[in-house]
């Protein structure tokens, strides 16, 4: 119970930091000036059930902050490789923001996209692949690493 409790209070902290791979077929033009695209806005939905997040420029009731890096990964002919660094955890954050900013997600129609990925793989690529974070009785610093998914090895 007391580890758990110390990881809420990271969370609660926005100490806990998470890193996600994306495909896109469009680059946001913020691009052309660096490789890293700073988003911060205010996320959520006029209903409790609605499946889809609604991006905010102003604080608005019942809406949270939330702050994403971008940073342009690989640079491929027709897609472009995105990493999403955030250490808020909201509902559809980097596929709300990434939209917001202009690169959404292969696949993802809920938020803009127009493309399609190929069969084998799933209806959009996200993928969590690291989350690092203070060991609740230690505070030495963990980080989690998950390794691609072949179909995503092959697609890349």
């Amino acid at each position: 119970e007391s580890a758990f409790n110390q990881l809420k209070i990271q969370i609660k902290n926005h100490q806990i930091i998470k890193e996600y791979l994306f495909l896109t077929d469009h680059i946001s033009a913020e691009f052309s000036d660096s490789q890293q695209v700073d988003a911060t806005h205010y996320l959520g939905s006029r209903y409790r059930r609605s499946k889809k997040t609604t991006v905010r420029e102003t604080a608005q009731p019942r809406f949270q902050i939330a702050k994403t890096s971008f940073y342009l990964e690989k640079n491929f002919k027709t897609s472009f490789l995105l990493r999403a660094k955030t250490n808020y955890g909201r509902r559809h954050q980097v596929r709300a923001q990434a939209a917001k900013i202009g690169s959404p997600l292969i696949g993802d129609s809920l938020y803009g996209s127009q493309s399609n990925l190929p069969d084998a793989c799933p209806k959009f690529i996200l993928h969590a692949e690291n989350i690092s974070f203070k060991h609740p009785y230690t505070n030495k610093k963990l980080s989690i690493c998950a390794e691609l998914p072949k179909y995503l090895e092959s697609l890349l």
